[in-house]
Parts: C-alpha cells; structure tokens; sequence
C-alpha cells in the first residue's frame, strides 16, 4: 500500500479542537487548511456526561467534515497534562506483554494514586541500561479517552492514531534532539499548555513534564505571561533528571511552540542556567499555503506535531 502523502492533524485543548492538514512535498509538509472550533464545556475536567460526549462528537464532526470520508489519516493529539508518563526501572522485566501492562497500571496506582478512578494503560519495553529494564507507559483517565473515542465512533471520523502531544513532538524533532549522541531538553508551549520533555543519548524519551498554563502561581505569570515560573520549574526538571543517574549529560535545550513562548521562556531560562537555548520557530519543517501565515500557527498547539506521518 502506497504511504499516505497527506495527514489531518487533530489537537485537543481545553474548550477547542484544533485542526492542519498537511501534504507532504520535498521540501516538507506543506500546510493546506487550518481549523478550529470550540467546545461548549472544558475538556477533561470532571467525569464526562452523555451530554458531553454527544457534544464532542458534533464538534469533531464538523472540524473533521472534508477529511472524514476520505483516506487521509486522521491523527489526534492528546493534551499532555492529562497523560502520565513514565519509565519504569525494573529489575526483573515479566515476561508478556499483558504482565507488563498490569505492572505498569499497578505502579501507576499505587504511585501516582490514581485507584479513584479507571485508568487507561500502554506501555512499551526500551531496553535495558545499566543492569535495569525500562518500560515506558503512559497513563489516562479512561472515562475520558473511552469519551473521545465514541465521539469519533459517532461522528463517522476514524481515527489512525491517539497519542499524547510530547509522542508526537518526539517524533517529529527526533534527529534534532539524537543528533549528537547526548541527552537532550525539548520545551514546547502553546497557548493553554506547556510540556518538558527529555531524550536520552540512545534517542529514547525518558522524561515528561506538563502543566496547564494557567497552573503557574499568580505571582509568577501576572507580569511575564508566566515565563520566569515556567523556566524555573523546567530548571528544576532538568537538574533533577541529571543528577538522577551518572552519565547523564544534557547539551542542548531546544524551545519551540509559539512565538511568544519561545522567547520568553528561553530568555528565562538561558538567565537562570547560563547556558544558551536552541529556539525553533513553531513553523519548522511546514511551508504555509494560501491563507495561512506562521502567525495563524501560534494558536494549533500540538496540533502540527501531530499533522505528520509517524
């Protein structure tokens, strides 16, 4: 089967879906059409109601209406504050796959407790470092991810792939961040949220961090849009990632979303590490068509990351 040269990307945020598809050229992803449309309740907040859910499935049908019927993949992207991610070191890995996810939905239980309410559980084996096995597994709330996908099932859109937005990020700076062989950073912010993410020197995502923007602490973002609280939560990340296990040595950070963010963040952060910050620009690697400018980009979040093939 012929590989697919064009993608629609689907972006979560917190009251609104965002949408680009893309066609893939030469000279990369080229970007055709933008989307958006709001949502009429906030996403993952609380326990969704049929209400919701019926509602969501209006929204997604409408910002997926040209692309639903068509075989152009449909690929969503999960707000990475409502994932967990981890990777487990374990001594001894089980043996099948369902013995892995059980010991991963068990340590997510008993550690992050999340007993109170269902969770949906993936993980994946990375190898093993230094005498310990590590499982990645990632984390959500299965009310809310069993929500999403009937809202697909009933809006008629088929989607190829749900994962949380730093997977895609990964995926799409991954020769970037592997380029020279040594842990690397990647911050990306939008406009509702903010993700740290970290690859280890043998191109394996080792570490995830996101918070909703509007968490900073109110002296921290009235007066710098939360730049100086974003940065020095991330200095806390990186330091306690690299001082975690011998060997770990982290060259660059990389800071990209939107254009704003970019700056002040990286700003912030170069001041508090003394060390300087690779920025790129939320365009990288897109061509823009007729009626889409790098500026329109600033407000899809996640939602680019997603609008290429994995």
């Amino acid at each position: 089967m012929p590989r697919p040269k064009a993608v629609f990307g689907v972006g979560i945020g917190r009251d609104r879906l965002y949408a680009a598809h893309t066609i893939a050229r030469k000279e990369g992803w080229y970007i055709q059409q933008i989307k958006q449309v709001s949502l009429p309740f906030n996403m993952f907040s609380g326990i969704p109601t049929p209400e919701v859910c019926q509602a969501l499935a209006s929204s997604l049908s409408e910002l997926c209406s040209e692309v639903k019927f068509s075989y152009v993949p449909i690929q969503i992207a999960l707000p990475d504050p409502v994932v967990s991610l981890r990777v487990f070191e374990l001594d001894a890995l089980p043996k099948t796959g369902k013995e892995q996810l059980a010991l991963a939905r068990w340590r997510f239980n008993n550690e992050m407790h999340f007993a109170e309410r269902p969770i949906a559980c993936s993980c994946q084996y990375l190898g093993a470092e230094k005498g310990k096995h590590l499982l990645l597994a990632l984390a959500i709330d299965q009310a809310w991810l069993d929500c999403l996908k009937e809202a697909c099932r009933a809006a008629s859109v088929t989607s190829t792939v749900i994962d949380m937005a730093a997977c895609y990020g990964f995926n799409r700076f991954c020769r970037r961040l592997v380029a020279d062989g040594s842990d690397a950073v990647l911050i990306y912010l939008d406009q509702a949220a903010w993700t740290l993410s970290i690859t280890d020197a043998q191109g394996r995502l080792r570490f995830v961090h996101a918070r909703w923007r509007d968490s900073v602490a109110p002296d921290k973002s009235e007066s710098d849009g939360g730049y100086q609280g974003i940065a020095t939560e991330a200095e806390r990340c990186i330091r306690i990632y690299a001082h975690a296990a011998a060997g770990r040595v982290i060259k660059h950070i990389y800071v990209t979303g939107n254009s704003r963010g970019i700056a002040g963040v990286a700003d912030a952060l170069e001041q508090r590490m003394e060390g300087q910050c690779i920025k790129l620009p939320g365009e990288t690697g897109f061509t823009c068509g007729p009626g889409v400018t790098p500026n329109d980009l600033d407000t899809l979040g996640s939602t680019l990351a997603a609008a290429m093939l994995r």
